[in-house]
Parts: C-alpha cells; structure tokens; sequence
C-alpha cells in the first residue's frame, strides 16, 4: 500500500501476551502469572541484555500472512505487530476500566526491579500513521509465549502473593494455612452462580459450629482489588465454582491450603483408574493410590460401566476428582485441591418462574445459570479437609 516497512530487527526477545484484561480479570492474572514468569528468567539472566518487547496482541498474530507481507522466499517467522494496540496494562485508563488487572500487571513488573519500562506502538513513528490498519513484519531472536495451561512453580507463585501483599500496604501473608476460616466465594452475576443456597449455607454453618470454624461469605466482584487479595491471603479453605473466583482463590490463599471447586467446565474424562496422577505427574503413584482406596465402591460401578461402554469408546469419570482444567496453579502451590464434577445447573424458564434442572457438562462451559451438588458430599470433603490441615492450624 506504499507504506515502507523498516528493516526487520534483531537482537531483542518478545513476550507474546493476548490482550491484557480485555475479557476478563481471570484473563488478566493468568497472564500477568505468565509475563512474572518470564521476568523472573530474565532476572536470572536468560536472555542476557536483550531488551524484552511485551506484545499483547497474540490474537492477531502469528504467521498466517508474513509470507504476503514479507516476500515469497522467505522461510523464517515474524510477528505483526498493529499499530493500535489495546490498551497498556501500564495505562491509567486501565486501571479506572479494570482495576484488577492494572493491579496484577503491577504485580508482575516487579519480578525485575529497577528497571525501565515504556509503553509505546511499535514502529509507529516510522510508519507515521499513513494506514492505521497496516501491520509491519518484525523479527526477533526469541519469542516467549504462553503455554495453554497457566505455568510457574510455588516459589513463583507464592513470590507473586508476597508482592500483591507489599503493593497493596498488607501484613505479610501467612506462608501456610493459620486460621480456622472458611470462605463460600459468590459471583455478581447469575451465571455459574450458587444454586439452593439455603441448603448451603445450613449445611456449611452447622459444620463450623461443629468444628469451631468461621465461616465467610465473600463477593470478590463487589470488593477493591486490594480487599479481595486481603480477604484471600488467610483463609485456609476456599469453596467456589468455576470462574475468576477459582483463578483468584488459587493465587493467593496460602500455600496447601484447600480449594474446592464445582467443576462446569468440561468434565476429566479418565478410561481407567490407573489414569490417576499424584503425586506430581506421576501415574498409579502413592497419592493415586491412596485415592482409588478411599472410592473402593465408586470404583467397582465405574469399572462395570466402563467394561459396558467399552466397545462403544464411552467414558466414564470420578464424581470427585484431584484435578481439573485449569488447575494447574492449584497444583504448582500445593492445595489440597478437588473438583465436583456432579453439578446440577439451575436454569431460569423464560417465564423466570421456574427453574428447570438439568446435569451440567454438555457444554464446553455453562453460561446458562445457577449451579448444585450434594452438599453432603461437600460436607464430607470438608471433614478430609481437616485432616489434611491439623499439621498447620
């Protein structure tokens, strides 16, 4: 379109983002985890002196057209990078917009301290704005981008919580569960909400009477990105649904404390028991074993009803499981965590009389209402729980 491209540069490493708290708040810390992971390598000096360019335009990357934008024999990638990107996570726009994801992003950038960080379009002054559609071909030594899973160890994560601490004016989060506090985290919206409620709470109330435990009702989406880091970092159990919650929770509750989730994401599916990891990835290991033990009963069924469905290539899967999508940063930390993936969804009629239910799991998330279990499962995961956390509290 007679606009001329610099001369593709080198010497320097991308850090391949999305776009930074355009969706959503979970969104915006998976990916402010991922860039504190990237930071920390080149603290510890993985990429030398490059100097590093946080792109965060991955969904319009990558090479289907550099060939056109290039030339035709040109073998090697390159990344387009727009010269109207989103908005800066270091832009106080973002932070009156989605001060959730200003404040992780902030988290992130001090993985590498005293260093000097700019926001600007690249080659945008070279381009001079001639055609704001058009993209320039760039390439680099290295590319970083994320992984499909969220990454990092516990040294990473728990270094990313002490941070929020400091940068928030909090106490030092306690490292290891400390209180007998227990927190029901609810959503401000009607979707993956928390279905017979009453049922609940009666059954989460007279449990801590019986244990002499508090019991709190948060609603993070109602609080300032700093409360809800607060109102997190003690805690030792978590109880929520699949969502931004779950992804909170799991960065910042203590190291081991205990996550319980209802899973409305699609479900695990395991052919056989033997498919159990723990610990670590290792599979049929101690941990798995201790596991098949416990759900002897269970595992009889679900062995008649795999044998049934063999030949049909049919699935069967655990009513309670140590892992599911998106886990991972409960597994890097260490919580004890598990899944309930017998979820019943609530959803409104169009009269918005009637609530029909309907077992979950036929999508690839539910986006249609409230969500149940057995609460008397929950209840007897609860009493595990407390065993597991008698060497902390």
């Amino acid at each position: 379109k007679g606009v001329a491209c610099p001369r593709p540069s080198s010497g320097s490493v991308a850090v391949l983002l999305t776009q930074p708290g355009a969706s959503s708040a979970g969104h915006a810390l998976s990916e402010a985890i991922f860039l504190s992971s990237v930071l920390r390598m080149a603290r510890l000096g993985a990429f030398q002196h490059k100097p590093l360019y946080v792109i965060p335009s991955l969904s319009r990357l990558w090479c289907c057209h550099c060939q056109q934008l290039v030339d035709a024999t040109s073998s090697g990638d390159c990344i387009l990078d727009s010269l109207s990107p989103p908005i800066s996570p270091m832009d106080p726009n973002m932070k009156a917009s989605n001060p959730l994801a200003y404040l992780v992003f902030q988290i992130a950038l001090r993985f590498l301290p005293n260093q000097t960080v700019s926001w600007f379009s690249l080659f945008k002054d070279e381009v001079n704005g001639k055609d704001p559609n058009f993209a320039c071909p760039r390439r680099y030594d290295a590319v970083v981008q994320p992984f499909r899973s969220l990454v990092g160890d516990a040294s990473l994560h728990n270094e990313f919580r002490q941070h929020a601490a400091e940068l928030c004016g909090l106490q030092e989060p306690p490292a290891v569960p400390k209180k007998r506090r227990l927190v029901l985290l609810r959503r401000t919206r009607h979707m993956r909400s928390w279905g017979d409620v009453e049922e609940l709470l009666q059954g989460l109330l007279a449990w801590a009477k019986r244990n002499d435990w508090q019991v709190e009702v948060l609603t993070l989406g109602d609080m300032e990105p700093c409360e809800q880091i607060a109102a997190l970092q003690d805690a030792s159990i978590a109880i929520t649904v699949y969502s931004t919650e779950h992804h909170l929770a799991s960065a910042f509750l203590p190291e081991k404390a205990v996550l319980l989730v209802l899973n409305t994401k699609v479900k695990a599916r395991l052919k056989k028991l033997e498919d159990l990891r723990g610990p670590g990835m290792q599979r049929n290991a101690s941990v798995a074993r201790r596991f098949v033990e416990l759900c002897g009963p269970w595992r009889a069924a679900a062995e008649a009803r795999e044998a049934k469905e063999a030949d049909s290539g049919g699935s069967w899967e655990p009513v309670l499981a140590p892992f599911m999508d998106n886990s991972g940063t409960a597994a890097a930390r260490n919580l004890m965590f598990y899944a309930f993936n017998n979820v019943t969804c609530h959803v409104l009629a169009t009269s918005k009389k009637v609530v029909s239910r309907t077992p979950c799991g036929s999508d690839d998330l539910l986006v249609t209402g409230a969500v149940s279990t057995h609460w008397d499962d929950l209840i007897r995961v609860l009493d595990i729980s407390l065993i597991h956390l008698r060497r902390f509290l």
